[in-house]
């Protein structure tokens, strides 16, 4: 993610199970997260077992396993392209959210399954600062899914769209 940084680019996992310990953060524009093929939820055997590609947290309780966020700041402008796609979230009921986005706009988010968050599959966000308007607009979201309630303690669902920051909002996105 870090040498994408300067120009944008696409960061593709190829087949496997990739176990990350503290959130992937994405604050530049154009950077496409590509996975090798999602999964979905199923009701027999394991979850996750068709998967080619597979976020695995093993981080702290109720953290952030991915975010694309633009960064705060009175002269700071909002993120846009990239997002991701083909990539299964495997929360391990340890994770409160698995995919967060604040203050992005046109980015895809398409063929993604979130397995067992503590609380959100997607949390869509704004920042309480930017230098021109903070909302996240004109995201795609397409073919996500999310398991949720297999264990106790488990809150949200599949997408929360928060506006609490004054003059913000999640709006003109494509669900």
């Amino acid at each position: 993610i870090n040498a994408l940084t300067a120009n944008g680019g696409t960061l593709w996992f190829l087949p496997g199970t990739y176990k990350i310990i503290s959130t992937l953060t994405v604050t530049e524009s154009n950077i496409l997260l590509l996975g090798s093929g999602g999964d979905s939820s199923h009701d027999v055997g394991a979850q996750g077992a068709k998967a080619a590609t597979e976020l695995l947290w093993a981080g702290p309780s109720s953290g952030t396993m991915v975010k694309f966020e633009s960064p705060a700041g009175a002269f700071n402008q909002k993120k846009y392209g990239g997002g991701a796609k083909g990539i299964y979230f495997g929360a391990n009921n340890l994770a409160g959210i698995c995919l967060q986005i604040v203050s992005w706009s046109n980015a895809i988010f398409e063929d993604l399954h979130f397995s067992n968050p503590k609380n959100w599959g997607i949390d869509v966000d704004c920042n309480a600062s930017l230098g021109e308007a903070r909302d996240i607009q004109y995201c795609r979201f397409s073919r996500c899914s999310s398991r949720h309630g297999e264990t106790t303690g488990q809150t949200g669902g599949l997408l929360r769209l928060d506006s609490s920051n004054a003059g913000a909002n999640p709006s003109l996105n494509y669900f």
